[in-house]
């Protein structure tokens, strides 16, 4: 076998094709949390795979992405509400037009 170390070359095909798709899986990652959105799609891919511990990482994987997400987009949202409750000094609603006879200079 041409390309592998002493260490890889004791494990079988199997266990070698089950760390290249565990490799290609993190790779696609950012920061080992997240995928990005153009990965997406390469990533789900190895819901399919015949592999069934490839098939388990690759839902394990996808599990935390989604979770990683949605505690990202509640934050988000939870910094917009506490936006709006605090408001700016004065009362005013960042969301009113600004009438020019309300400047106070």
């Amino acid at each position: 076998m041409r390309g592998i170390c002493r260490a890889c070359y004791r494990f079988g095909p199997e266990e070698l094709a089950y760390r290249s798709a565990v490799r290609n899986i993190e790779r696609a990652m950012r920061y080992g949390l997240t995928i990005p959105r153009r990965q997406r799609e390469f990533v789900e891919s190895f819901l399919t795979h015949p592999d069934p511990r490839v098939h388990a990482y690759a839902t394990e994987v996808v599990a935390v992405d989604r979770e990683q997400r949605a505690a990202f987009r509640r934050a988000l949202r939870e910094d917009e509400e506490a936006l709006f409750e605090v408001g700016p000094p004065g009362d005013v609603d960042p969301r009113d037009p600004i009438d020019a006879d309300d400047i106070p200079f």
